[in-house]
């Protein structure tokens, strides 16, 4: 450390001396820090698990379910529920029995939320089918499902809340956004319910939904539904008492028939059996081709600000290159003139990862707006990685230090004649050796990014023939993944661009050469790149790398959305569109009247099949019913609705 604590003395002072170019730098360092804190905080924000948790059951500590078995063999707590494994106690009847007496004492509870649809009429006999939750918002435990914006929440059984979407399509606001006197819903052949208040979803922004207590005269409407979400009508959030563990209890419960989901399934799930394993990520063919193109891209961003960052630092060596040859001639050794180059690009590079840090959060957390509409989504709590930032101002850091090497390198070498007098001569053989040197590296490029073409040749012309057959087989071909070849064309890649920033300067020497026929303004533009080919090079090459890459990545999505278009296989015939059992689980009544309704909407349309089908799902077989709706092609010339 002692050698190197006068380098950074000199380097701090050469940063305040130098400010503008200094800031140049460290912007340059930073921005890829920036992007990778600002994706990572948003990544942990939106990703985090409490979050997750509190989506789920709110602030309980646990959801509770209530079945109709007098014990449960073997239950595994999971997310939504859980699972059994094995045979199951006798049945019961779930009113017999006495959630009280069964969990600690101190325990409170509520029903947890669940989500129907709700057809609502509108003036000339118009419907709208928007979401009907059932939850007591009165109780904490259900905090998640809505949040009040104006108004009062329900007292009575004929009051209800809606989603300010729903409020402003059923025109319930006023100019100013205020809940109008006298605002109502009727629910289609049921009962019409005061409106007191105007809510948001916090993970639904643009949700349009009616929010009723259990019990109230508007839920009739939805008996026989199944619910969208919410494990039953038997089942329940939970807050437990201080000092009262759910992992303790749910044991115990499960021997009695009650089902109990601990909320650390939710944060902590690696902690169960049987979630663990289902979480880890498959290592794939997909993932390892993401994993390259990452990779790739990563690379190319590195390079791109070490080569502009270069340029600078270039720029700021020869100006300083009096400095440094009065402390060679003091008696520094060429060892230490790299080291004071060498610690300018660490101080800049830790510099240039501070403000990449702050700058980056600094966005997400003003963008907070923005994100949650884009996620549809509130924001409740900032979830920042340590490990991810820290790891990405390293690498900030040591990009610094990269884009410091040559600079260094070049500043030991000058004698310090040449250094006092600010001459920067060139031998003959560097100026032989430098294009030969690049030359050799651009052919091996070339030639290595044959070789992996012309090895991966096969597996990509036996993929296009099966994208080919895909309406004949159906199905999805996977994209071929060969390592190897990859591995050539990526060392291809490397050396390709090594080799163009090293022949960089002396192409541009070459050019300005050229430019004698040129107009003035011309000839001074390729003479100034010429006599300062040292900063022009690397920029220059920088503006390459991204060229390339923005090719490459271009050509990567273009080829993907070609075989997706090409594996894309029609689910219905033109001029046909469906509804199923999935909008209106249960409801074959309502499932009726919505075809009917769409078919009258629709010019020319008509019922053209009404079947039943079965749908597979992990635990059970449900009958749902599919009605498909035809339309006239000699209807549709205005651009009416097809699908």
């Amino acid at each position: 450390m002692s050698r190197w604590r006068p380098a950074l003395r000199i380097a701090r002072r050469t940063v305040r001396r130098s400010i503008g170019r200094s800031l140049l730098i460290a912007v340059l360092v930073g921005l890829p820090v920036a992007g990778a804190t600002f994706v990572d905080v948003l990544i942990r924000t939106f990703s985090d698990n409490e979050r997750s948790a509190y989506q789920e059951i709110g602030s309980a500590d646990a959801q509770v379910t209530i079945t109709g078995q007098s014990s449960l063999d073997g239950f595994v707590p999971m997310p939504y529920g859980g699972e059994t494994a094995g045979a199951a106690g006798p049945s019961r009847s779930v009113k017999d029995v006495d959630l009280a007496a069964e969990l600690p004492a101190g325990s409170t509870w509520t029903k947890t939320p669940r989500h129907y649809q709700v057809r609502l009429s509108l003036s000339e006999g118009r419907i709208i089918r928007p979401q009907l939750v059932v939850a007591d918002l009165a109780s904490p435990l259900t905090a998640q499902e809505a949040r009040l914006t104006q108004g009062r929440l329900p007292n009575v059984p004929d009051e209800v809340v809606v989603t300010e979407p729903l409020a402003n399509r059923l025109g319930l606001l006023d100019s100013s956004g205020r809940l109008v006197d006298g605002a109502a819903v009727t629910v289609a052949d049921g009962p019409t319910a005061a409106v007191t208040g105007t809510v948001i979803a916090p993970f639904c922004l643009d949700c349009e939904e009616v929010i009723a207590a259990p019990g109230t005269p508007v839920t009739s409407s939805i008996r026989g539904q199944h619910a969208f979400s919410g494990l039953s009508e038997h089942s329940y959030l939970v807050d437990l008492p201080a000092g009262v563990a759910a992992d303790a209890i749910w044991p115990a419960l499960a021997a009695k028939g009650i089902a109990l989901v601990p909320r650390d399934v939710y944060v902590h799930p690696d902690k169960y059996t049987g979630i663990s394993n289902s979480r880890l990520p498959a290592i794939t063919a997909a993932s390892v081709r993401a994993g390259a193109f990452a990779l790739l891209v990563t690379g190319l961003g590195l390079l791109e600000v070490v080569l502009l960052a270069g340029t600078a630092f270039a720029v700021g060596a020869r100006r300083q290159v009096h400095d440094l040859g009065v402390i060679s001639a003091s008696g520094a050794t060429s060892r230490q003139i790299r080291r004071i180059v060498l610690a300018q690009g660490l101080v800049l590079g830790i510099l240039g990862s501070a403000i990449g840090i702050v700058f980056g959060a600094a966005v997400a957390w003003g963008g907070r707006v923005f994100w949650e509409r884009l996620d549809n989504a509130v924001v409740y709590h900032w979830k920042f990685g340590p490990w991810e930032i820290l790891v990405a101002a390293i690498v900030g850091a040591v990009s610094g230090v990269l884009a410091a090497v040559v600079p260094a390198v070049g500043a030991g070498r000058m004698p310090v004649v040449d250094a006092l007098s600010g001459r920067f001569r060139v031998s003959v053989s560097s100026k032989r050796r430098t294009p030969i040197v690049a030359g050799l590296l651009v052919a091996g490029g070339v030639m290595s990014g044959l070789v992996g073409d012309r090895m991966m040749a096969g597996d990509f012309a036996r993929y296009v023939r099966q994208l080919a057959r895909v309406s004949e087989t159906t199905g999805y071909p996977s994209p071929p993944s060969p390592t190897v070849p990859v591995a050539f064309v990526l060392l291809g890649a490397v050396l390709v661009v090594i080799g163009v920033v090293i022949m960089a300067p002396v192409l541009i020497t070459a050019i300005g050469r050229m430019a004698a026929r040129l107009p003035l303004s011309g000839r001074l533009a390729f003479r100034d790149a010429s006599r300062h080919r040292h900063r022009t090079g690397p920029a220059t090459s920088a503006i390459a790398v991204a060229v390339a890459g923005s090719v490459v990545f271009a050509f990567v999505l273009a080829g993907r959305a070609k075989a997706d278009q090409l594996s894309y296989i029609a689910y219905l015939p033109p001029h046909v569109m469906s509804v199923t059992g999935a909008d209106y689980p249960g409801d074959e009544k309502q499932l009726t009247l919505a075809s009917d309704e769409a078919a009258a909407l629709l010019p020319g349309a008509k019922v053209a099949a009404n079947e039943h089908v079965t749908v597979g799902t992990s635990s059970k077989r449900r009958d749902t019913q599919e009605v498909y709706v035809e339309q006239s092609r000699r209807q549709c010339r205005n651009g009416c609705m097809t699908p």
